[in-house]
């Protein structure tokens, strides 16, 4: 595996304990389907699915907009849950988008960040 896919593993996989850690169940990662792709994908337990967009670490230790996605993202993010769904045989009653991002701390580390409803 290269450095860089490597990375990324890391960084979804600390993606994936961030929103574990917020009540949400994660159902799924890198979930591809023809022209559909999720991250993460996860369900609140109330009948909401969340279609989950990780955020890479920022180059050069800028601080990613974690609350900023177009609207053509977020419509790709909703039309890729509702695959995963219809994939499943699972209804859900309304879909949200998240996004988690990493963010340096004063000391220099990375802390991830997890920003509910973005969409």
């Amino acid at each position: 595996m290269s450095d860089a896919r490597a990375e990324r593993a890391r960084v979804i996989n600390e993606a994936w304990r961030q929103v574990d850690l917020g009540g949400c169940r994660v159902m799924d990662k890198n979930w591809r389907s023809g022209e559909h792709q999720l991250d993460l994908v996860a369900t609140d337990g109330h009948g909401t699915l969340i279609a989950v967009d990780v955020r890479d670490p920022a180059p050069g230790g800028q601080v990613p907009e974690l609350d900023d996605i177009s609207d053509d993202r977020a419509d790709q993010l909703r039309a890729a849950a509702q695959a995963w769904a219809a994939q499943q045989r699972h209804p859900y009653d309304e879909v949200r988008v998240d996004v988690v991002g990493f963010v340096p701390s004063r000391a220099g580390s990375l802390t991830c960040e997890h920003v509910e409803g973005v969409a």
